[in-house]
């Protein structure tokens, strides 16, 4: 399977784990779906993929350079820890912010799937 495949299902699942209120779920989908899409976009640069986990791949400095601009600060977000409540602060939201996550890259994604 692609990864902007992969990359699209994984946000699917985290919209989905979100109807259900388990948030958590929600973001360690919305985590794996960036991972999922960053890796497609470095694909499609020829950038070598300097490792296969997707929080890893987050945290990688390293990659930023070949990422827009407008990718890091969603990156930086997905890699926040939450809170002793377990939330992210109520200005974040991964599961909106991976969907443009997926767009700046030019992979498809619509809710309905």
């Amino acid at each position: 399977m692609e990864f902007a495949k992969k990359a699209s299902d994984e946000l699917h699942a985290a919209f989905q784990a979100r109807e259900f209120e388990n948030e958590g779920m929600a973001r360690v989908c919305a985590r794996r779906a960036a991972g999922w899409a960053i890796k497609d976009y470095l694909q499609r640069k020829h950038v070598p993929i300097p490792t296969p986990n997707a929080f890893g791949l987050l945290k990688d400095e390293s990659i930023r350079y070949f990422l827009p601009a407008e990718a890091v600060p969603i990156i930086e977000h997905l890699t926040l820890r939450v809170g002793q409540d377990f939330n992210l602060p109520d200005e974040v939201d991964l599961l909106q912010e991976t969907r443009h996550l997926l767009a700046l890259f030019d992979i498809p994604f619509t809710e309905e799937g």
